[in-house]
């Protein structure tokens, strides 16, 4: 009878070290399914993230295209406007020149209009806040470097940054496209 009771409390003893071993794993279970739970909704959010990051930086580029269009837009009416006043000064010289029957009213009011058309400074900020929504701190990055530059070749340092040909700057800054290839030699 001794025996037995030894033999029924190891049994007894090995049924409860199984039943905390079993208790144990379905803690260990639960535990495993709720960190997957936590795992796959942490993966979820990032996915989301990821997702509003990416629209945020579809967004940004179309802004961008955007304001390179701007910008280039801005450049081109520039050429085109100074090509324009320069056609209008040159008819206003041979007018002045050759044709005697109009009046100086009438050259006045031409050079008056070509005078307030020639003053691209107003165009010059609007372009240069498109250039700035481009590159960002362009300008201040430049005067930081380059304390000494002038306004114009802070404008010829801008055009070369757009990639624009010498012949389209000379249209811009009505200089001979030779001055902007020396310009261009004594900056870079």
């Amino acid at each position: 009878s001794i025996a037995l009771l030894t033999r029924t409390r190891t049994l007894e003893h090995a049924l409860k070290t199984k039943e905390m071993q079993r208790q144990q794993l379905e803690f260990d279970i639960r535990e495993i399914a709720y960190l997957n739970k936590l795992n796959a909704m942490e993966l979820v959010q990032i996915n989301t993230e990821m997702s509003l990051e990416k629209d945020r930086n579809e967004n940004l580029q179309q802004r961008l295209e955007l304001h390179q269009r701007e910008l280039a837009s801005s450049a081109f009416n520039m050429v085109q406007k100074t090509e324009l006043l320069a056609s209008v000064n040159e008819q206003i010289q041979k007018f002045n020149w050759l044709d005697r029957y109009h009046t100086k009213k009438n050259v006045e009011e031409l050079n008056q209009l070509l005078q307030n058309n020639i003053q691209l400074d107003g165009e010059w900020e609007k372009f240069k806040l498109h250039f700035e929504q481009v590159h960002p701190n362009f300008f201040e990055d430049m005067k930081k470097k380059y304390p000494s530059l002038t306004p114009k070749e802070i404008r010829l340092h801008t055009y070369f940054e757009m990639r624009l040909s010498h012949k389209e700057i000379a249209a811009l800054l009505d200089i001979d496209p030779a001055s902007v290839r020396r310009a261009k030699t004594r900056l870079l």
